[in-house]
């Protein structure tokens, strides 16, 4: 079997980049099926994750997000022409190497893929809640225009999904919302990326958040929330942030004002999270909204009891009952502290939830999601 996937770049270190180069090192390693990437955005030969030898990638280097701050209309004609050059390459790929079924991650090639008639069958993978393009704009813009605008994009988006031959998404949240647009989506979680036969002693004063510093991942509300807070109430326990991204600058600067500098440190990014996620005992996650997140099942992997904001989607999935650790109302920087601060106090609570967390991480066993991706694609590939 021929699959080809379509991602922006793997040169990241996001959950999206790590979950893609796991599938696919497993199906060239495990199953020698013949994978192939093609990447739009990157330009170098550096990945965030190491990527199997038997991956054949190509990078077109289209630079579609050199655009994002063209002014509207210039940015418009321009997108369009490298959607005519994208098209044009990505057809003569599929033709050239007999690729049986085309994976979407949700780039550019959205635009069109639905809508081509080619010899492949097509699946759009979508890692986000169906609201994606509307929060993305909101997370960075305020006002009526702007949630005007982000409804016509999230129209656009289930407009362009419903002639793929599958929708997947990742949760049951996101299936319960995309059935009513189309009867062609299945859910399948992610798995963990981890394989961990230890987990951590939860006796280390660490809290750790690993993600993009950018606003999707709510480290500004983070760090509000524990401005306030009486040092003394967290015995010595301190919070350290894995990642980079576009806010980094504004995060330093939130924690100089706050006076948190001996608190809060952004640590950059961690080539091995998960030695870090072993050295800290719990984490913290106050994302605005997320798809299925991949951090989450790391922290399981390592039995770190978790406290998450509830928003959309996926941390409710993981969080069950408050059975690994607490699901917390969106933005009630009270009750994130209280529960923090809860932990801290109770090691015996927080043995309880991270045991939980380690054994809820069997729930999302690699070979069995596995399985439903390679059923999957031999149940579309026979579809006429």
């Amino acid at each position: 079997m021929n699959i080809l996937y379509l991602i922006p770049s793997l040169e990241n270190t996001g959950g999206m980049e790590r979950i893609l180069t796991e599938k696919m090192n497993y199906l060239v390693d495990q199953k020698n099926f013949n994978i192939h990437v093609i990447t739009t955005e990157q330009n170098v030969d550096e990945y965030g994750f190491k990527l199997s030898d038997k991956v054949i990638v190509e990078h077109l280097k289209l630079n579609f997000y050199q655009l994002y701050n063209e002014q509207l209309i210039k940015k418009y004609f321009k997108t369009q022409k490298k959607l005519i050059i994208y098209k044009k390459r990505l057809h003569a790929f599929i033709q050239e190497n007999d690729i049986d079924i085309c994976v979407s991650l949700g780039g550019k090639e959205i635009e069109f893929l639905g809508n081509v008639n080619w010899s492949c069958k097509r699946i759009i993978e979508i890692h986000f809640s169906k609201n994606i393009r509307k929060q993305f704009l909101l997370a960075r813009k305020t006002g009526w225009l702007w949630n005007f605008i982000g409804n016509i994009r999230n129209k656009q988006l289930e407009k362009q999904v419903k002639n793929f031959d599958k929708l997947v998404v990742l949760t049951k949240a996101d299936l319960k919302e995309w059935e009513s647009i189309t009867n062609n989506v299945q859910q399948i979680y992610n798995f963990s990326p981890f394989k961990s036969s230890d987990k951590s002693t939860l006796d280390k004063k660490r809290i750790i958040s690993v993600g993009r510093l950018e606003p999707q991942k709510g480290f500004d509300l983070l760090i509000k929330a524990f401005s306030k807070v009486n040092k003394e109430d967290l015995k010595g326990y301190t919070f350290h942030i894995y990642g980079d991204g576009e806010d980094k600058e504004a995060l330093l600067k939130l924690i100089s004002n706050f006076k948190l500098k001996n608190f809060i440190f952004l640590e950059g990014i961690s080539k091995n999270i998960q030695e870090e996620m072993y050295n800290s005992s719990m984490y913290i996650m106050t994302s605005r909204y997320e798809g299925f997140p991949m951090v989450l099942l790391e922290a399981l992997s390592v039995g770190l009891p978790i406290i998450s904001y509830n928003c959309p989607s996926g941390p409710a999935e993981i969080i069950e009952n408050n059975d690994c650790g607490f699901l917390v109302e969106f933005n009630n920087t009270e009750q994130l502290v209280a529960r923090t601060i809860e932990l801290i106090n109770d090691e015996r609570l927080r043995i309880e939830k991270g045991q939980f967390a380690y054994n809820k991480n069997k729930k999302f066993d690699k070979d069995a999601i596995m399985k439903q991706w390679i059923d999957l694609f031999k149940e579309t590939i026979s579809k006429n």
